[in-house]
Formats: structure tokens, C-alpha cells, sequence
């Protein structure tokens, strides 16, 4: 395989990885941001089961069964998470007023900064990508030309 050839690949790989930090950077409806802005009612909430599984593209996860009252309701909810909690533990849940059943608990997803540094080193990694197919295209090139 030419050197341009390779370093085409280097180019587009780099814009890819920086095209995903960019995108998963951006709320999607199942972004913490979003729900940050919707989930406005406190409460308390019990851990009443935890079970963990591995998932092919996110490595161990954890089945959580979360209890907890909203609206004068008794709610049991089953979520998932890449963070551990302990059975009987006592988290804080955030739900939707119009809809109960929606709800960030914040013990169990990446705090903002957690998300923005990986974000950023995503972007990073990717422009570093593509800056070294731009040199290794540079250098084929000028090789190419004498």
C-alpha cells in the first residue's frame, strides 16, 4: 500500500474521531444535559437490586432496580449504568413532573467535566490523527517530486 494511500486513511480516521467528539458532544435526548433540563423534581430513591453484564460496545454494565415516590406515587424503575451502586443505597433521583418514569440519577451516569474531558481528548486524539496524515502525505509527496 502507497504512502498516500496510508496516509488518506490517516486523514479520514482522524476526521471521524473528531466528527464523534464533536457529535457526542451535542444533546441528544438521552444526553444528561437534556435531561438536566427536564427532570426538575427531587426525590429520594432506594437501590433495591443490582445485577452486572458485560455489553459488547460498552464493556461491564450494571442492571440497576431503582424504588422511589413521585407525584405521591411508589415508582420501581429498572435502568442501566457503568457505574456500580449497592444494593439498599440511597441515591438522589431527578424525574420529569409530566412524566415520572423519566430520570437521571446522577450516581449513575459521568459527571459533565467527566464528559467534556472525554469529549476533548477525543477531538484531540483525532486532529493529532489527521495532522500526521497530512505529514505523512506532505513527506510522500516531496519524496514523489524529486
Amino acid at each position: 500500500m502507497s504512502t498516500k494511500v496510508k496516509s488518506t486513511y490517516l486523514i479520514v480516521a482522524g476526521f471521524i474521531l473528531c466528527l464523534l467528539g464533536i457529535f457526542s458532544a451535542l444533546p441528544n435526548g438521552n444526553s444528561a444535559s437534556v435531561k438536566d433540563s427536564i427532570c426538575t423534581e427531587e426525590t429520594s430513591g432506594v437501590v433495591r437490586d443490582v445485577s452486572s453484564y458485560n455489553s459488547i460496545t460498552a464493556g461491564r454494565m450494571y442492571r440497576v432496580t431503582l424504588e422511589y415516590e413521585a407525584g405521591g406515587e411508589r415508582l420501581t424503575l429498572e435502568t442501566t449504568s457503568r457505574y456500580s451502586v449497592d444494593q439498599d443505597q440511597s441515591v438522589t433521583v431527578h424525574y420529569n413532573p409530566e412524566d415520572p418514569s423519566e430520570i437521571y440519577v446522577e450516581e449513575l451516569e459521568d459527571s459533565k467535566a467527566n464528559r467534556i474531558i472525554k469529549n476533548v481528548i477525543m477531538i484531540a486524539i483525532g486532529a493529532f490523527v489527521v495532522y500526521l496524515g497530512i505529514q505523512a502525505r506532505m513527506a510522500a509527496e516531496a519524496g514523489a517530486g524529486e
